[in-house]
């Protein structure tokens, strides 16, 4: 999703911009990510230098011509390298004339289609089926092997047989899969399956299901034994590794806590597959024995050791799907109000049926055992209920192929937690020559330096010898340097330099040798951050739901677990029964003191004391924290007045007003936790407690002691 650009949305600009810069939630594959821009007549304009940055995956930027006064309109279709999920979207912005009023006209309006491809949805939901028999018939499998050898053996030859027939289906779900991205892309298939992390995973797939189909066909020829033992055993095994990719290339490989993440997606389908599969080979083996009127009572012992098991995996899905819930849900109200929570609430809704069904059997089950039926009449029921349970069950995992496909909640919060670093930008005419300096990303330490030569007139500039930049401090000293920008086509030349000094402002001059040309030289003044600032990854192993204090998702987990030990307890009077008993209390106990602990952190622990308050020390490194990843938007005199400010819904706080207004503590929770319904975003994942409190104390420092607190 889009995060923020320059020029912001909706902006008007008094002069035409030097760079058009787009940063996204995700890191983007530079194969497969670009943008053009429109008049507002629908005419596409000349752009150069498409680049995604290379030192910000997620910085997407390139080089427009001068633009004359009018509403422009910036389409982008970008791939992210995380979840292999491509999106497209657009924003306008206005370049005003000369007396600063608004151009006439309207804004091209792009057609951006649905954003959720059919092709893509049928063929997870194929896959999804197909892999789903391959692991639940393996399981249903298991509880069959004590049996008896010839039992067994008529059960594995259905197992074969109906794995053998859902492997077409994984190959076409994941063809239809591959052909949707290739027809939302464009470009060489060869160049998907090569040079994105999708193409990547689908091939891995596709060996996978290649070795899938030879076990398949290997257990089929091969007679009983030791190795057609293995090669059944193997089956599972590969199904679970294809599934996996699937995983990788679900929002989960861009959620939160990725590795959480991950983890409990791929637990929850495998779970879910295994229960589906598990019900389509059960309702295949009744429908046999109907077929050869048989009344056999194995398939009776084999329904109740699947049950116990299904009632195990169905605290496990849930518990799994409030991890994926809670990473994706931003706020309780996101539930509703998105799209993505709309689907989530249709999944629930149609998994109710399957669970009314399940209860159905489950209970006549029980009454099987208590005597209250014969074999007869329980083999009959279910042989009428396990097809619908097992349909009933199809039906949701194509909510669950659906949901893939809808861009996560997170969109909107993202959107308002950036906080990338500002690019410089600059342009000078030298005779007939426009240069154009873009400093990426402006930072203490290694930049790309970008160079753009054109004509006003757009005519072509002629060869070019040699381009080469000086660069130099304010004060002297360390930091001089000279380096050759390499050409890249269209009049684009790229260099990389350190500003090895902590100097606010560089000095970097560009001299430029053409053919038939006087030398020419443009000089340019650079400001440039102390860096410093965290990346907007909150990291492999972060909290899955940063929304959340971390405690109350170990209350949510605790209580699922309590409560899944209190109502598995069949038999209370057992020693077995009264451990699982207290068990359970004692999880739903210590969650409530989590949950209570939480919420006094956040709202009942008395007033923050600032630990370091008049630390001069600590007031110095809070200087270079602020400089990173305030200034863009308050600006570094700090009254609002930043880069970005001017992009922002609301404007940013006058901090020289605002911080002797209030505490430390204040100070610090602002910072921290952010203000809703402003766009200051939380800081809390990207700087640590002890750099905010550095922020306090800068602030503190700057702009003065504190007076009465506003409450």
């Amino acid at each position: 999703m889009l995060v923020r650009s320059l020029p912001a949305s909706q902006s008007g600009l008094l002069a035409s911009p030097g760079s058009i810069d787009l940063w996204f939630s995700e890191p983007l594959e530079p194969e497969f990510s670009r943008f053009e821009l429109f008049a507002a007549d629908g005419t596409a304009l000349r752009i150069d230098g498409m680049r995604v940055d290379p030192a910000d995956a997620q910085h997407l930027s390139a080089l427009p011509r001068a633009l004359n006064p009018g509403i422009y309109t910036v389409v982008y279709r970008t791939l992210s390298t995380r979840d292999g999920h491509e999106w497209s979207g657009s924003f306008t912005f206005t370049v005003l004339n000369e007396d600063g009023t608004v151009p006439t006209g309207i804004a091209f309006a792009p057609d951006l289609g649905s954003g959720n491809s059919s092709q893509e949805i049928v063929g997870r939901w194929f896959t999804f089926g197909g892999f789903s028999v391959v692991l639940g018939g393996a399981l249903v499998l298991m509880f069959a092997w004590s049996e008896g050898r010839v039992w067994r053996e008529t059960r594995t030859a259905l197992y074969l047989r109906l794995s053998l027939a859902a492997l077409p289906l994984i190959v076409a779900g994941s063809i239809l899969q591959l052909n949707a991205q290739h027809e939302a892309l464009g470009g060489a298939l060869s160049a998907l399956l090569t040079e994105s992390r999708f193409g990547t995973l689908w091939l891995w797939r596709a060996a996978a299901v290649l070795a899938l189909t030879a076990a398949v066909g290997t257990a089929l020829s091969t007679p009983l034994g030791r190795w057609r033992d293995a090669t059944l055993a193997a089956l599972p095994l590969l199904a679970s590794g294809a599934l996996f990719t699937v995983t990788m290339l679900s929002h989960a490989a861009a959620a939160p806590g990725r590795a959480w993440a991950i983890a409990a997606d791929f637990a929850h389908l495998a779970l879910a597959a295994a229960w589906v599969g598990g019900l389509i080979f059960l309702a295949a083996l009744f429908v046999r024995a109907h077929r050869t009127e048989t009344s056999d009572k194995g398939l009776l012992r084999l329904v109740g050791r699947f049950s116990i098991l299904a009632a195990a995996a169905l605290y496990a899905l849930g518990a799994t799907g409030v991890v994926r819930a809670i990473g994706e849900l931003p706020t309780a109200g996101a539930l509703v109000e998105t799209a993505y929570g709309r689907w989530l609430l249709a999944k629930l809704a149609l998994l109710l049926p399957v669970l009314l069904v399940a209860l159905i059997n489950r209970r006549l089950l029980g009454q099987l055992s208590a005597g209250a039926i014969d074999a007869g009449v329980a083999l009959r029921r279910l042989r009428r209920m396990l097809p619908l349970e097992a349909a009933l069950a199809a039906v949701v995992l194509l909510s669950v192929a659906t949901l893939g496909q809808v861009p996560t909640a997170r969109g909107g919060e993202v959107v308002q937690s950036s906080s990338s670093p500002v690019p410089f930008n600059g342009v000078e005419q030298v005779d007939d020559l426009s240069v154009h300096l873009q400093v990426m990303p402006a930072q203490f330490g290694v930049n790309e330096l970008r160079l753009h030569l054109y004509h006003p007139d757009g005519s072509d500039v002629g060869p070019v010898e040699q381009v080469r930049l000086n660069l130099s401090t304010r004060l002297g000293g360390a930091g001089g340097d000279q380096v050759e920008a390499v050409p890249k086509g269209q009049g684009v030349f790229i260099a990389t330099a350190s500003f090895v000094s902590l100097s606010l402002t560089w000095e970097v001059s560009v001299d430029v040798r053409r053919e038939g040309f006087d030398d020419t030289r443009s000089a340019f003044s650079v400001p440039v951050a102390s860096g410093g600032g965290a990346s907007s990854d909150r990291g492999l192993f972060a909290s899955p739901a940063p929304q959340l204090d971390i405690s109350v998702v170990w209350a949510l987990l605790l209580v699922m677990a309590g409560v899944a030990a209190l109502t598995s307890i069949r038999r209370n009077g057992t020693v077995r029964g009264r451990t699982v008993r207290w068990a359970g209390v004692g999880a739903i106990f210590v969650a409530g003191v989590l949950a209570i602990s939480a919420e006094q952190h956040l709202h009942g622990g008395g007033p923050l004391t600032n630990p370091s308050a008049g630390d001069a020390t600590s007031a110095s490194r809070g200087e270079p924290l602020f400089a990173t990843n305030c200034a863009t938007c308050h600006g570094l005199s700090g009254r609002g007045d930043g880069p970005s400010a001017a992009g922002l819904a609301s404007p940013p706080a006058d901090l020289t007003v605002h911080v002797p207004l209030h505490t430390d503590g204040d100070t610090f929770s602002f910072i921290s936790g952010g203000l809703p319904g402003t766009s200051m975003p939380a800081w809390a994942d990207r700087l640590t407690e002890q750099q905010i409190w550095d922020v306090v104390n800068y602030l503190r420092s700057r702009f003065g002691q504190t007076r009465e607190p506003v409450r």
